[in-house]
């Protein structure tokens, strides 16, 4: 069995024992790791039976990482739920389970042993290359009888009491389900996918920070006010609210187009949305604003970074921003409409006639139209097509060109490049704050500060040449203060 994770062992223990049951650790290599001190650990069978005996009235969760069963325990009355990682599995198991881990040694994936396919794989809608590859190694190995091979390890479950996990799934012993550990990070969230054997018919997702439960909150209002539209060029998830989360429909259709492209599909889409929704809105009713002057006053304050970033850099690049702000706030007003916030290939299923979109957490309807058009172009083609920024600007000048686009614009006066200055503004600003106070920094972040830092470039010379009065800035200052604002709201 392959090292677990601390942080692993805590949701896991979360969602599968009893919430007021204290948790214990049985780990005989623990005097080599770093455990938290609020933790009740023991490395020896012998102590923990001792700890047992002397707090009969107390009520605990064991997590067992001995790889071996310790049949003993199973009788004490004051262990409701034993948690074995490791080691054979026994008849009188509750659930019994695989694990897939992340690269990084996290478990991503887990599934019951009874799965008759890898429906965890509607967990994950990687796209390329690496995505169909690990799409395709996963239902091989199930097809020839050695999914075995793909695990990292396995779980039982031998519990007294009902199991949170039970709320959202009647059987967790009949194989019917698969769940995401979500990624790690305050807006973390585990996601639950549920089938009938053969199809999966739908997700419950669970927010596991208060950050998260302000995203699936939103999530459920968003869905929830489209279900009073008729879209004919989008499938939307049906969403439904409950204790601890919202249940979503599966909107993965039968056979679907891997599309890393932004295209005339996409486009026409969009076009529904954005004319069924649009409204003008002045700055000063666009949260946006207020998000833009919050991440923009700490980067300008910012004396250092906590990470790798080139801190002249980041001020270059905030120079050229609040240049940009000026600009925006002489625009005064925007078109704006139903924005998904993350309209990316991961997010979406492309079919003939239609686009199939999951994921509404950041959505809203106050953001400038055509923000999706250009978020999606930006983050495939960084992060997926992995081209440099004079091929993403060539794809959004073929968007610009196309007539649909001409038509639209015209039709609801938009301003083409006041609105891709706007969407730069925007996601820039915040991502370029949020990564240079992060310690931990993924390469594909610097990938897209590399093509943010062109693309800025590229628009400035616009900006100048339009002059825009350096004396705004006093009259922003004072339009839009900041004092007070909450990140996590002002966001969505």
């Amino acid at each position: 069995m392959k090292e677990l994770k601390l942080q692993d062992i805590l949701l896991l223990s979360k969602i599968l024992s009893k919430d007021i049951a204290q948790l214990v650790i049985l780990d005989p290599n623990s005097k080599n790791k770093n455990y938290n001190k609020k933790l009740v650990v023991f490395s020896l069978v012998s102590d923990l039976l001792n700890f047992l005996y002397r707090t009969p009235f107390g009520e605990y969760t064991l997590v067992n990482l001995s790889g071996k069963r310790i049949d003993q325990i199973q009788e004490k009355k004051n262990v409701l739920t034993i948690l074995n990682f490791g080691g054979s599995y026994s008849s009188k198991d509750k659930i019994k389970m695989h694990y897939i881990n992340n690269p990084n040694g996290t478990i991503r994936w887990v599934y019951p042993v009874q799965a008759k396919k890898p429906h965890f794989l509607n967990l994950y809608n990687g796209s390329g290359w690496r995505g169909t590859t690990i799409r395709s190694a996963f239902k091989t190995s199930w097809k020839l009888g050695s999914r075995n091979l793909l695990k990292d390890g396995q779980i039982s479950v031998h519990t007294k009491v009902a199991l949170p996990i039970g709320q959202f799934i009647k059987e967790p012993n009949d194989g019917h389900w698969s769940l995401f550990t979500g990624t790690v990070g305050e807006n973390r969230k585990l996601v639950i996918e549920v089938n009938d054997g053969e199809q999966t018919t739908h997700f419950y997702k669970v927010p596991l920070t208060d950050k998260a439960k302000i995203l699936v909150s939103n999530e459920y209002k968003q869905l929830s006010n489209l279900q009073n539209y008729e879209f004919e060029q989008t499938v939307f998830p049906k969403v439904s609210k409950l204790k601890g989360g919202i249940r979503l429909s599966n909107v993965k259709p039968s056979k679907s187009i891997n599309a890393v492209q932004f295209g005339n599909h996409h486009l026409i889409a969009l076009d529904e949305w954005y004319r069924k929704t649009v409204r003008r809105r002045s700055v000063v009713e666009m949260k946006q604003i207020s998000q833009i002057r919050i991440s923009l006053n700490r980067l300008r304050d910012m004396k250092k970074t906590c990470n790798n970033l080139s801190l002249t850099k980041i001020k270059k690049m905030t120079k050229q921003l609040e240049k940009m702000f000026k600009k925006v706030m002489f625009r005064r007003e925007f078109a704006t409409g139903l924005t998904h916030g993350d309209f990316t290939p991961w997010n979406l299923f492309l079919t003939d006639n239609k686009i199939h979109v999951y994921d509404w957490e950041l959505a809203n309807q106050r953001f400038p139209i055509l923000f999706d058009v250009f978020h999606f172009i930006f983050q495939s083609g960084v992060l997926i097509q992995k081209i440099e920024f004079e091929a993403i600007k060539k794809q959004i000048e073929e968007v610009r060109n196309n007539s649909m686009t001409h038509k639209l614009c015209g039709d609801l006066n938009i301003d083409f490049e006041e609105h891709l200055q706007f969407y730069l503004l925007y996601n820039i600003s915040y991502y370029l704050d949020l990564y240079s106070r992060q310690e931990q920094l993924h390469t594909q972040a610097n990938w897209l500060i590399d093509c943010w830092e062109k693309a800025l470039e590229d628009v400035l010379p616009t900006i100048e040449a339009d002059g825009v009065s350096s004396g705004m800035d006093s009259q922003i200052r004072n339009e839009f203060p900041v004092v007070g604002m909450r990140e996590d709201l002002v966001r969505g």
